[in-house]
């Protein structure tokens, strides 16, 4: 994978594109091969399009994530929107219904919980809120719950 990087930055590649790009590298190989995509896009005039499964990777690089289930997009949009923005909460099933239904992007039964995605933090009080989450926890919740 970093020899097939290094081909298409020797072209003065605009755009790449790369699936898995990280794979199969250890720690300090996936380190370097992202220090070197970072200073690709670092001028603003090219940019990667990046399919991963490894979500750390995808959160030190990406400045927008695409969430693709099924062949259909399940939610696009910029990293520090949905970092900072978005909310995860986990609360009663019965009072789901007292949530907007337009702020939810997705929820997942948990036997007498539901844990949701939603847009709106005030949706729910602070007590529901799932701290620390990670765009790893989003993403499963995003794969594995429902729209």
């Amino acid at each position: 994978m970093k020899l097939s990087v290094a081909v298409a930055l020797s072209h003065q590649a605009k755009l790449l594109i790369l699936d898995e790009a990280t794979a199969g590298l250890d720690p300090t190989g996936r380190t370097e091969l992202l220090e070197v995509l970072q200073a690709f896009v670092k001028d603003q005039d090219r940019g990667i399009l990046m399919s991963s499964h490894i979500t750390s990777d995808i959160e030190k690089i990406a400045d927008q994530l695409v969430f693709i289930k099924g062949g259909k997009i399940r939610l696009s949009v910029s990293k520090q929107v949905l970092l900072n923005e978005y909310v995860v909460a986990r609360i009663r099933n019965e009072e789901v219904h007292q949530l907007t239904k337009t702020t939810i992007v997705a929820k997942k039964a948990d036997g007498e919980y539901v844990e949701v995605l939603l847009t709106d933090r005030s949706e729910v009080s602070e007590d529901q809120l799932i701290l620390n989450r990670t765009i790893d926890d989003i993403s499963l919740l995003l794969m594995r719950g429902d729209i």
